[in-house]
């Protein structure tokens, strides 16, 4: 009887104060400060900003495997490197391709 009375007033004291302070912060017009609003506009502008840089170096990387895709098929051509080493490189550049892509 103990046990359900303490978990009745401990779920009981819970849910009424969760359940009302919503209702409470309205009531009082309590609102964020500018403060907080600032903060969260520069956190989003941080975030585009980051996205942006993020495509530019994608791209990059991406014309950069294209370069090294077309100096290891020459250098396959002109029998500077075997047919297995080429296999190895070209599985490896493959590979960073299909992850930056995949992001």
């Amino acid at each position: 009887m103990i046990i359900l009375c303490t978990f009745v007033v401990t779920v009981g004291t819970l849910m009424v104060q969760g359940l009302t302070l919503p209702g409470l912060i309205r009531l009082l017009g309590i609102s964020s400060t500018d403060e907080d609003t600032d903060t969260l506009a520069e956190a989003q502008v941080k975030y585009h900003a980051a996205k942006a840089p993020a495509a530019r170096w994608q791209r990059l990387r991406l014309t950069m495997l294209a370069a090294e895709r077309e100096v290891f098929i020459a250098a396959r051509d002109e029998r500077q490197i075997d047919d297995e080493v080429f296999r190895r490189v070209q599985r490896e550049l493959d590979l960073e391709e299909a992850a930056l892509i995949r992001e």
